[in-house]
């Protein structure tokens, strides 16, 4: 059953979304470390490490955080794939926004350089996708882990940043 996660006022819920974004980013992440070291992606975890890694992770939190006060504001019965929707439609629109207003406008900063550059690149329409798809299976996997204890979301944590520190260190053969 995919519970109800608009409730933005609740920290389990908050951990919830934590544990979830992290299990989802740290799967892209066994996926972009296959990539060639020159790729944009490889960059930004071989300079930025787990610095990039949080950037991503607190992107989708707070792309999902939004979603839930949206979706509140909205009303009505616990629809997921209303939720799936906003979700995407708020983190496409902060996409678009920080490679449109955000990255052009700020200098000197090593992390808005390196998106300058990927920005620039052919293949770059792609994060809207893959961000979109990150969005929906972080939201659905909060869904699932929300109806569990908490230390269930506990223990796929601890695995999960285990996990995610011998994966930052993978490289494409």
């Amino acid at each position: 059953m995919l519970k109800d996660i608009r409730f933005f006022k609740d920290a389990r819920l908050l951990f919830v979304l934590v544990v979830a974004a992290c299990v989802v980013d740290t799967a892209g992440l066994f996926v972009w470390r296959q990539y060639p070291r020159d790729a944009a992606i490889s960059r930004w975890y071989d300079v930025f490490g787990i610095f990039a890694y949080i950037l991503d992770v607190m992107s989708i939190v707070l792309g999902l955080v939004m979603t839930q006060v949206a979706t509140s504001y909205i009303g009505g019965p616990w629809n997921p794939l209303l939720f799936c929707g906003v979700a995407v439609a708020i983190q496409q629109v902060h996409d678009l926004f920080f490679s449109q207003v955000v990255v052009p406008a700020v200098k000197n900063n090593d992390i808005i350089e390196l998106m300058k550059q990927y920005a620039g690149d052919k293949s770059s329409w792609l994060i809207l996708v893959v961000d979109a798809l990150y969005m929906v299976l972080t939201a659905l996997l909060a869904m699932v882990l929300y109806g569990q204890k908490t230390w269930v979301s506990g223990v796929v944590l601890c695995f999960t940043l285990y996990v995610t520190g011998y994966s930052m260190f993978t490289h494409a053969g």
